[in-house]
């Protein structure tokens, strides 16, 4: 079974604020599964937001 985060969960894992997470919601900069008036986030799809927004510092000499 996939693990799903709720609203607050989500905030505290990235050390953001909940409206934060409201406003990507409405702007749909992040994925999420409505169940009756909740909201749920699949963790894969968390781990696959932060990679996709990760990135390195080039390396130059």
């Amino acid at each position: 079974m996939q693990t799903l985060l709720d609203v607050t969960q989500l905030a505290q894992m990235l050390k953001i604020e909940v409206s934060t997470i409201y406003d990507w919601v409405h702007k749909k900069k992040i994925k999420y599964i409505k169940i009756g008036r909740l909201l749920r986030f699949r963790q894969e799809d968390i781990e696959a937001l932060i990679q996709s927004n990760t990135y390195e510092k080039e390396y130059v000499r």
